[in-house]
């Protein structure tokens, strides 16, 4: 009966319901973490497609079925990210004067872009819609491919994709290490829409033995894989000692330098140079967060000297600046990099690793060259004035530890590249989440860069100003943690394992093989029920 009058709405009905489901599955995210509501709105969102299709059957899906279609997936779409996204606009607050004007873009404009994505995915889905259970599996092939699409068109922003709303703890977590975000976000949602199935008698029970048997294997893998973590780890006696370093500078701190200074002292003396605690060592590894020194670092030789003084032999330390560089192309002219730069005793910055994935209105304008063209340069460079990086930098250092740097929201996504040399130890991800404030922002960024652990098999070291800052290892279990608004440091020791062999990451043709099976199912199941 309910299924019935939800397929009957149309109109601003229709489309209200539609905005409200995903308003809805936003509580499957961090912090509330409420996936089942998932099992609710992904077989509601069916319900509604399944009325456009009944009232379009006659009209041999004209355009205007197809519009329907795609517009029921934007407003569940623009639900979803308003609801989900709604604290981006708390970053444009620390500096009101230079970002005000996004506030509305980001709260509205950047929901309603993303939401053409899913858009995308019910359109597509409704190509070959159909009775029974072949709708469910073109619409979980069909999300996942505008999952994709978001991870890398205009230089991608996958947050809060939907295979993350599946792994809220490390049991669910595992099979994200041979199948990808990519390939959850594909299960996820077949999964998720299955409930669907429950008033039809075609396809109803092959449709949840399905579903029972994806879910039966999720969690036996993930018992499985945790069971015998131990027996995976590589054994080893030598280990080292990482300090990591949770600053609580407010973002409009380091714009005032008398200010910043008093924080910079405080984090240089007292954070870096506490006693540990007695019989334990002094950590051979220190790690600031991102933009700890605000300012291009190289150019700053008594700055450098002074970190430099606190160290002592063998130790190093990792900290989140700013390096400059001239350009090649327009000479006199410097290109500035958001980086990570290691720093040993002898004050030297022996490594750098640049952001490679900046931040679009934050650290670049997109299409900047294009607005300067029709003389609008001041409109072009209001945000960012940031390069990117040419690529990702693996950093061997000289205590023998191999480390993979991920700045700030680049832990949010998938790392897709091949690595050639000595496999990295652990991932480190330094970030500044004061931009965010109080929010469920840190800790929707903090459970995506803990996914990347158990994609790469490897630890996360996360280190934040204001936080969520803490070690994951390769199984998605945090080991330690400083909370949001903590301030203070943590010691903690990590095995060194590192080897030479070149590593390929395998986990998008995974995804690419479930997409390819799941959508000629469809194809299969589409056509079986036609003849």
């Amino acid at each position: 009966m309910y299924i019935h009058a939800i397929q009957a709405f149309s109109g601003w009905k229709q489309q209200a319901l539609a905005f409200f489901f995903g308003i809805l599955t936003a509580l499957s995210l961090p912090p509330i973490h409420f996936f089942a509501v998932c099992f609710l709105t992904f077989p509601l969102l069916v319900w509604l497609l399944d009325g456009v299709y009944e009232k379009c059957v006659m009209m041999h899906r004209n355009r205007k079925c197809y519009g329907l279609a795609a517009l029921i997936g934007w407003d569940f779409g623009f639900g979803y990210f308003s609801a989900g996204l709604w604290w981006l606009g708390s970053a444009m607050l620390v500096d009101v004067s230079s970002y005000g004007w996004a506030i509305p873009f980001a709260m509205l404009g950047l929901p309603a872009f993303l939401a053409f994505f899913y858009a995308l995915a019910t359109c597509v889905a409704f190509i070959i819609w159909q009775c029974g259970y072949g709708r469910i599996v073109v619409l979980s092939c069909a999300f996942g491919l505008a999952e994709w699409l978001r991870g890398h068109i205009f230089t991608g922003f996958p947050w809060n994709a939907i295979g993350y709303t599946a792994m809220p703890f490390p049991l669910l977590m595992q099979p994200a290490a041979i199948l990808g975000i990519y390939g959850m976000n594909v299960l996820a949602v077949l999964v998720y829409a299955t409930p669907a199935l429950l008033n039809e008698q075609r396809d109803r029970k092959t449709g949840m033995a399905i579903a029972l048997i994806l879910i039966t294997i999720d969690i036996s893998f993930g018992l499985a894989r945790l069971y015998n973590s131990s027996a995976k780890e590589t054994k080893t006696n030598e280990t080292i000692r990482v300090r990591l370093i949770q600053t609580v500078i407010p973002q409009d701190a380091k714009i005032d330098h008398v200010t910043w200074q008093e924080y910079f002292e405080r984090q240089l003396l007292y954070l870096s140079l506490a006693t540990p605690l007695k019989g334990e060592a002094l950590p051979q590894l220190i790690i600031w967060p991102e933009s700890s020194v605000p300012y291009v670092l190289a150019h700053a030789p008594g700055t450098l000297m002074r970190i430099g003084n606190i160290l002592k032999d063998g130790q190093l330390v990792l900290i989140g600046t700013i390096r400059a560089e001239e350009n090649k192309s327009d000479k006199g002219h410097y290109q500035y990099f958001n980086s990570l730069q290691v720093i040993d005793p002898d004050s030297r910055i022996v490594a750098s690793a640049d952001k490679v994935r900046l931040v679009p209105f934050g650290e670049y304008f997109p299409f900047a060259a294009f607005f300067r063209q029709f003389g609008l340069k001041a409109f072009a460079e209001t945000a960012g004035g940031y390069s990117a990086g040419a690529e990702h930098a693996i950093i061997p250092l000289a205590n023998g530890l191999v480390i993979l740097p991920l700045i700030c929201y680049e832990a949010i996504f998938p790392i897709e590249f091949d690595y050639e040399g000595f496999n990295p130890d652990v991932l480190v991800n330094i970030t500044n989440d004061a931009w965010f404030g109080n929010t469920p922002g840190p800790w929707q960024h903090f459970a995506q860069a803990r996914i990347r652990a158990v994609e790469q098999e490897i630890p996360l070291i996360r280190v934040a100003n204001h936080g969520i800052s803490a070690v994951v290892d390769s199984y998605g279990r945090v080991s330690m943690m400083l909370r949001y608004n903590e301030s203070g440091f943590a010691d903690i020791d990590l095995p060194k394992q590192s080897f030479f062999k070149n590593k390929t990451n395998r986990k998008n043709i995974y995804f690419y093989y479930i997409l390819t099976i799941f959508f000629l199912y469809s194809i299969v199941l589409k056509f079986s029920h036609e003849y």
